[in-house]
């Protein structure tokens, strides 16, 4: 009991030389909850009804790649987009239209939506898919560390982690220690950013663990939108070969409604089992 006492305080007085306490946050059982409100069964069920292998275009307006804890997050508010994360796209979501009726549809600020580049379905879906891998290693990543998704430094420096050691092969490289400037990796940004996660007090070790086991266990989910997103202000980020984050979405402050959402696809194990057990209330 007193050694527990003693790392509690080293823990707590290294947190505010770093000022840490600012990145972490307390864990808790909000993923898989013991007891759920009747309003979030109601939204687990909601989702779950639109569950499909892969989305039907011939019912939504477009797609957009996420993670579980996304969904997770739309469960237990009802709105996607809100107070999710604090990064530079605060209240922005990055969306891929599938409806080829799109480019003749005005947004709210008077913009067409339409583009000169537009999505093919099939290049929406590939952009889509890997768009939702990256933010589910990421969020998964966040979460398992306990760090706080709505810290824009945190966001910032995590998703360029990601980024950095996307492939298995670089991942194996950076757990040997072997990351140089021959690997491939922006070396610097790489030793930038995991100086300043070891700043906080995470070690190497546990970073690109986490990472790995992030890679393994995350693949993503696709949501598809109906048309309720065309009174949306939007901005158009290029065509998925020069900008694969496609066209952005303004949310509004209040969120946009899990009404708003048709259809759901599960990319991983991790995410299909997720929905394989109903809560209880």
């Amino acid at each position: 009991m007193k050694y527990a006492y003693i790392l509690g305080l080293l823990f707590f007085f290294g947190t505010k030389i770093y000022g840490a306490e600012n990145y972490f946050f307390t864990p808790c059982e909000r993923l898989f909850p013991f007891r759920w409100a009747k309003s979030e069964i109601e939204r687990f069920d909601y989702l779950k009804q639109r569950i499909s292998d892969k989305p039907d275009f011939s019912q939504i307006a477009g797609i957009h790649g996420a993670s579980l804890e996304t969904l997770v997050k739309l469960i237990e508010t009802g709105v996607i987009g809100r107070d999710a994360v604090a990064s530079e796209t605060t209240n922005l979501i990055f969306f891929y239209p599938t409806d080829h009726e799109f480019n003749s549809i005005k947004a709210p600020d008077g913009d067409a939506w339409g583009n000169e580049t537009s999505f093919t379905r099939e290049e929406a879906l590939d952009a889509a898919s890997g768009y939702s891998r990256l933010s589910a290693v990421q969020h998964f990543f966040l979460s398992e560390l306990h760090l706080r998704p709505d810290v824009p430094e945190l966001y910032r420096r995590s998703a360029a982690l990601v980024g950095l050691l996307s492939t298995p092969q670089i991942l194996d490289r950076a757990m040997k220690n072997d990351i140089s400037v021959e690997s491939g990796v922006d070396y610097k940004t790489f030793n930038e950013h995991l100086q300043f996660f070891e700043g906080i007090g995470l070690s190497r070790n546990r970073l690109i663990s986490t990472l790995a086991q992030s890679q393994r266990k995350r693949k993503g989910v696709i949501i598809g939108f109906s048309e309720e997103i065309y009174r949306l202000k939007v901005s158009w980020g290029g065509s998925p070969i020069n900008d694969p984050e496609g066209l952005r979405l303004h949310i509004p402050p209040e969120g946009l409604s899990i009404k708003a959402v048709k259809s759901i696809t599960l990319l991983g194990d991790e995410e299909k089992n997720y929905f394989e057990t109903r809560p209880l209330e």
